[in-house]
């Protein structure tokens, strides 16, 4: 069945009623087709050149998904950058994704996951106060270090500023 192409380049044929063979099929005249590891068509056999990733940690391949998930919140964002790049290349796991989407963020000052506690309440002496909120926040979501959190919020009070009554206006 002929299909047309959305974006105007004619039609094509449509594969969504075919079924999976578990083949490649070799359009390029490459000799042999490759057994599939993946339904996305990894090939394994000597036919085409693989790159080999380095897991993310020790033991993350023998990790059962769940597993995965628990553990990524101990992770800093350069770590979690690099589990999903391996992920990506390798499992292509759905809910490693959105548990990662929903951890990787900027880091709230350049090189905090690799700070010290001394270091971050140094670097809040200097801090306004939309830096002590994502410090906050970024702190709240990994790191939960209570030092940081009472300092973050004696700060925050100290330097917001304050609501105006609607009383006072003149």
């Amino acid at each position: 069945m002929l299909i047309p192409c959305r974006y105007g380049y004619g039609a094509h044929h449509d594969s969504s009623s075919h079924a999976y063979a578990g083949r490649v099929t070799n359009p390029a005249g490459i000799t042999g087709p490759a057994r599939l590891t993946h339904p996305r068509g990894t090939p394994t056999n000597g036919d085409f050149t693989m790159t080999t990733v380095k897991e993310p940690y020790a033991g993350y391949d023998s990790l059962k998904t769940r597993d995965v998930v628990a553990s990524l919140h101990s992770h800093s964002q350069v770590e979690l950058a690099e589990i999903e790049s391996y992920e990506r290349a390798n499992q292509d796991r759905r809910v490693v994704f959105d548990k990662l989407r929903w951890l990787r963020q900027d880091e709230p000052l350049p090189g905090y996951d690799a700070l010290s506690i001394e270091a971050v309440l140094g670097a809040l002496d200097k801090a306004d106060v939309t830096e002590i909120k994502r410090v906050r926040g970024y702190e709240r979501k990994f790191g939960a270090r209570r030092a940081v959190l009472d300092e973050v919020t004696r700060l925050h009070r100290e330097r917001r500023v304050p609501l105006v009554s609607r009383d006072v206006q003149g």
